[in-house]
């Protein structure tokens, strides 16, 4: 992974300088507090959080609209960029996170993929659940989950959160359970420094290394070896490859989600150029990302044509006009192709006044009947007097886009942006879909 450069770093000395500098002016003081230790952390996360803001200034939002949601992702980023983890991309990963992107393979009308299609997940993640979750979805598909941050210890606490460990017994990557108690970057700390504790008590409890798959328990916590043995099948397999691998079948999908957002422009193109050698004639490449609750999603949709790759669609979810989250905004490099063209299409949307209008009063109504915000006295979003536990609040954010595409503003919004000539239309799955040949 390569770093942005200094030439491209800006450096900032407070939160509400970059909020005026950006947006124009503060989000509430909550938010402005929340994030002021920001300005004394690493170079990676003050990088971020500048590039997050500057995304949301060039998407049209201004301070008013900064949710406490994406404040808090902000606040925690340092824990969870590549430089908490060696400079790796965290295998992050969630069940049921893709069911919306499996149902766009199912119905997508570029290419039909019948019984016997070989699928790569490229970036699967570690549990590969996605991989897993997909294979139980078409079961009579060969489907092939890459990635490269593989480990060979999974290992559960009591609560179930969970981390992958090398063979040393170094935390290659720690992530959550939705239900922990986390509210600070010092809690989450304390948390991930019990697993190499945990792997020390219960690694004299497995029997010896043989390769096959084995487990130990104690005191509710659960340490696993070669965990990946116990979801291959003969559907799915796992293989240790990423971006460029030489091990990977030749195939008429490949889906690469989360991953290519940690990389810049000259990545995504290289991404595009092996895909283009991986997939068979016809084949579809899907590349994008959304949130560990599925929400806030955006892909690209290429299909193999003539011996080259074809964009033939970029989608993405109603709820990403005014986000709740930071997908949309998630890049670790100032030149991302994808965030800029997501940032642009933004505010061309909403530049449309009356549609916007009527879109940000039906998020403000959402958003406060379902608990997870309100307006403050200054119009600023804001978290309410009783807050919600953090599982009901992903819970709903989850809810977010199919409640708006219900109302009607996947459709509204494809009309905004077709006044402005650029084709686009409600697609299968209910996401706000464009033709990047109009852009």
């Amino acid at each position: 992974m390569v770093p942005p450069s200094h030439s491209e770093r800006e450096d900032w000395t407070s939160i509400e300088q970059l909020c005026d500098r950006y947006l124009g002016g503060q989000p509430s003081q909550a938010i402005v507090q929340f994030l002021k230790p920001l300005a004394g952390q690493r170079p990676e996360v003050k990088d971020f959080a500048r590039r997050i803001i500057r995304l949301m200034g060039a998407a049209g939002l201004g301070p008013r609209d900064f949710s406490p949601m994406a404040a808090f992702t902000i606040g925690m980023a340092a824990g969870f960029l590549p430089g908490a983890w060696g400079g790796k991309i965290p295998p992050i990963t969630a069940p049921g996170r893709h069911k919306i992107i499996d149902d766009y393979i199912a119905s997508n009308p570029w290419s039909p993929l019948p019984p016997g299609t070989v699928m790569i997940e490229l970036g699967c993640g570690f549990p590969p659940t996605t991989a897993i979750d997909t294979s139980q979805r078409f079961p009579d598909w060969q489907i092939i989950g890459a990635d490269p941050s593989f480990d060979p210890y999974l290992l559960y606490d009591r609560d179930q959160s969970y981390a992958s460990l090398d063979h040393n017994g170094q935390v290659q990557y720690f992530q959550l359970l939705p239900t922990a108690n986390v509210k600070t970057m010092e809690d989450f700390t304390e948390l991930r420094a019990l697993a190499p504790k945990l792997f020390s008590h219960l690694l004299p409890k497995l029997p010896a290394d043989d390769g096959e798959m084995c487990s130990a328990e104690a005191e509710g916590s659960r340490l696993i070896r070669w965990p990946l043995k116990q979801w291959e099948s003969s559907h799915l397999k796992f293989i240790q490859a990423g971006v460029g691998s030489d091990a990977l079948p030749r195939a008429n999908l490949i889906r690469c989600f989360n991953v290519l957002m940690y990389y810049d422009t000259n990545f995504l193109r290289e991404f595009e150029a092996w895909a283009a050698s991986q997939l068979q004639d016809g084949g579809l490449a899907i590349a994008g990302a959304n949130s560990p609750n599925g929400s806030e999603a955006y892909y690209s949709v290429y299909k193999k044509e003539n011996g080259r790759l074809v964009e033939k669609e970029l989608a993405f979810s109603v709820d990403i006009l005014r986000p709740l989250g930071l997908m949309p905004w998630f890049s670790l490099h100032d030149d991302s192709a994808t965030n800029l063209r997501l940032a642009h299409l933004i505010r061309r949307a909403r530049s449309d006044a009356e549609f916007c209008a009527l879109f940000d009063d039906a998020m403000d109504q959402f958003v406060k009947q379902s608990g997870l915000l309100i307006r403050d006295a200054d119009g600023c979003l804001a978290s309410p007097p009783e807050p919600l536990p953090f599982n009901k609040i992903s819970e709903n954010m989850a809810a977010v886009g199919g409640e708006i595409d219900r109302a009607g503003f996947t459709s509204r919004a494809a009309g905004a942006l077709g006044r402005q000539g650029v084709r686009a239309w409600r697609n299968e799955v209910g996401y706000l879909a464009v033709d990047p040949s109009t852009l």
